[in-house]
C-alpha cells in the first residue's frame, strides 16, 4: 500500500515537473515578444515626433503597444 502512495506521489511531482517546463517556456515566449515590441516601440519613439497628446491613430497606436508593455512588465514582476 505504501508504494502504491508513493507510486501516485511520484506521478504528480512528474505532471508538475511537467507543467512547470510549460509554464517555462510560455513565459520566455512572452517574455521574447516583450522584448521584441519594445524594440519596435523603441524604434517608433524615435521615429514619432507627434506631441503626447496628438489625436493622431498612430500615436493611439504606438500608446496602446506601449500599454500592453506596462502590463507585460507588471505581470514579469510578479514571476
Amino acid at each position: 500500500m505504501a508504494q502504491n502512495a508513493k507510486d501516485i506521489q511520484m506521478r504528480e511531482l512528474k505532471d508538475l515537473l511537467n507543467e512547470l517546463r510549460e509554464t517555462n517556456k510560455l513565459l520566455r515566449n512572452v517574455l521574447e515578444e516583450t522584448q521584441k515590441e519594445k524594440a519596435v516601440l523603441k524604434q517608433e519613439r524615435l521615429m514619432c515626433v507627434l506631441p503626447l497628446n496628438h489625436p493622431n491613430q498612430n500615436y493611439r497606436k504606438i500608446k496602446e503597444r506601449r500599454d500592453v508593455l506596462q502590463m507585460r512588465n507588471v505581470l514579469k514582476a510578479f514571476l
